[in-house]
């Protein structure tokens, strides 16, 4: 078991290293990823996080979410073949889509990180 003076020091790590994004971006390697660097694999895994749309602040669908992930992931080559200086960065992505994670859900995923640890 992680101390809580220790899992502290790893929230804060995480977020100085990956930052949160409440929307999905592809990560340098062209992955789909959400919070502090989450790895969504599937749009079909996508499905099970609680997103919910921005501007209605109501839960995103299934189709919706599927959508939102195929429309990042249809970037994934462009990001992998980038050269780095050409890579998108996460904000990048911020308007791309209007599905978010709440900032609950965003912790929740970070402090899932300490099982790495």
């Amino acid at each position: 078991m992680v101390s809580p003076s220790v899992m502290q020091q790893v929230r804060t790590m995480l977020e100085s290293w990956e930052s949160r994004f409440p929307w999905m971006y592809l990560d340098s390697n062209g992955l789909v990823t959400v919070g502090c660097g989450t790895l969504l694999p599937s749009a079909q895994f996508a499905t099970t996080i609680p997103f919910f749309n921005r501007r209605t602040l109501r839960a995103s669908s299934i189709v919706d979410i599927k959508l939102a992930w195929n429309q990042v992931h249809g970037g994934s080559p462009a990001q992998r073949a980038a050269a780095p200086r050409h890579k998108h960065v996460a904000g990048f992505y911020e308007n791309l889509t209007d599905i978010r994670i709440s900032p609950f859900t965003a912790n929740q995923f970070r402090d899932r990180h300490k099982e790495l640890i």
